[in-house]
C-alpha cells in the first residue's frame, strides 16, 4: 500500500460528506409515479445510454458522468415497481428499496462500495492498490470509494496522465479512441457503468500509469503518421481499427508483464512470453525493438517505487 492514500477508518469518512437530509420527492427519472427519491430532479443519474434496446430498469444501471452533478449524501429509492408480463400487470409487485452514497473526501467525489443501485464494483485484488490509487480509488477499512470521473480525471493529472472524459459514451469510437492517445490522453467513456469501470480498474488505465512519460511519448509519436492531431485519419479506417485494438492490447500486456496482477492472466503474460507478447502489440502499433524496451524499463522502475515485485521476463 503506497503512503499516499492509506487504508483509513471509516469514522473519518463519515466527517466528509454531506447532504443527508435531502428532501424525498418525486420527480420523474423513468420509474412511474408510485415511489419516492432525494435525488434532485433533472440529475438523471440511472438514463442508460441506449434506453431503447435496455431491458434494465432505470436503477439497475448508472450513467457515471452524473455522478459528478450530485452533492454529497446518501440518496434513496423507495416505492413499488410493478412486474411486466406483455399486455398485463401481474398482481405482485416488486417493492424498491434502494439507496447509494456519494462520498466527499480529500477533494474528492466517490461512489461508496456499498451501493445497492448500479453494478460499478471495484475488481482487482489487494497486490493492484498502489496503483488504483494512482486513479483515486480510496481503501478504507471495510469498504472501497469508487472515483466519480472528474475525480479520476484529478487524480491522474497528479500522477502525470492527462485524461480525457468521453460523456454519454459507451465504447469509445476507434477514431476518437486513437486520436486520444495521439494527443497525449488516456481516454475513459462515462456513459455507462460497465465501459466507465473497465477503464478505470486495474487493466489499461494502470498500464499507462506505469509506463508514464516514456509510453505517452513514444505512442504519441508512432500515430503522428496514422492520424492527425484534429482526428482525421491518414491511414483507412480498417487500419485505425487495428490501431485501436493494438493499443489496448499493449496497455494491458504493459500492466500484465510489469508486476503480478489477478485480473490479466495467462501464458502470454507470463515470465517465458510476456515480453514477446509486448513487442508483438509494439509494432503493430509502429513502434520498434527500441522505443518498447524502452517503455518496459520506465515501466519496471515505475513499479519498483511503487513497491510492487516486478517480473523477471525472459
Amino acid at each position: 500500500m503506497s503512503e499516499d492514500a492509506p487504508i483509513i477508518p471509516n469514522d473519518q469518512l463519515d466527517q466528509a460528506h454531506s447532504g443527508d437530509t435531502l428532501v424525498m420527492q418525486k420527480p420523474d427519472i423513468g420509474l412511474g409515479a408510485d415511489y419516492e427519491t432525494n435525488i434532485p430532479k433533472g440529475i438523471d443519474v440511472f438514463a442508460p445510454v441506449d434506453s431503447e434496446t435496455s431491458s434494465k430498469k432505470p436503477y439497475e444501471s448508472i450513467n457515471p458522468g452524473k455522478l459528478d452533478e450530485l452533492p454529497g449524501g446518501i440518496y434513496e429509492i423507495k416505492g413499488a415497481d410493478p412486474t411486466k408480463e406483455e399486455n398485463f400487470i401481474m398482481e405482485t409487485t416488486n417493492k424498491v428499496s434502494k439507496s447509494m452514497e456519494i462520498v466527499l473526501y480529500n477533494e474528492g467525489k466517490y461512489l461508496s462500495s456499498a451501493n445497492q443501485i448500479g453494478n460499478l464494483r471495484p475488481e482487482a485484488g489487494p497486490e493492484s492498490n498502489p496503483l488504483l490509487e494512482k486513479v483515486g480509488f480510496v481503501f478504507t477499512d471495510e469498504r472501497t470509494l469508487i472515483p466519480t470521473p472528474l475525480t479520476v480525471q484529478k487524480k491522474l493529472k497528479e500522477a502525470g496522465i492527462d485524461a480525457e472524459l468521453f460523456p454519454d459514451t459507451g465504447i469509445i469510437p476507434p477514431t476518437e479512441y486513437v486520436k486520444a492517445f495521439r494527443n497525449g490522453k488516456y481516454p475513459i467513456a462515462t456513459g455507462e457503468e460497465g465501459y466507465y469501470s473497465h477503464d478505470i480498474q486495474d487493466d489499461h488505465v494502470t498500464g499507462v500509469i506505469l509506463g508514464g512519460e516514456v509510453l505517452k511519448n513514444t505512442l504519441s509519436k508512432a500515430l503522428e503518421s496514422k492520424i492527425s492531431e484534429d482526428g482525421t485519419p491518414i491511414v483507412p479506417m480498417e487500419e485505425i481499427g487495428v490501431l485501436a485494438e493494438s493499443i489496448d492490447r499493449f496497455t494491458q500486456t504493459l500492466r500484465a508483464v510489469t508486476t503480478e496482477s489477478s485480473v490479466v492472466l495467462g501464458e502470454a503474460y507470463g515470465t517465458e512470453k510476456g515480453r514477446q507478447t509486448l513487442f508483438k502489440y509494439g509494432m503493430a502499433i509502429g513502434m520498434d525493438a527500441e522505443q518498447v524496451g524502452k517503455i518496459l524499463e520506465a515501466s519496471q522502475q515505475k513499479a519498483r517505487e511503487l513497491e510492487l515485485p516486478v517480473k523477471e521476463l525472459k
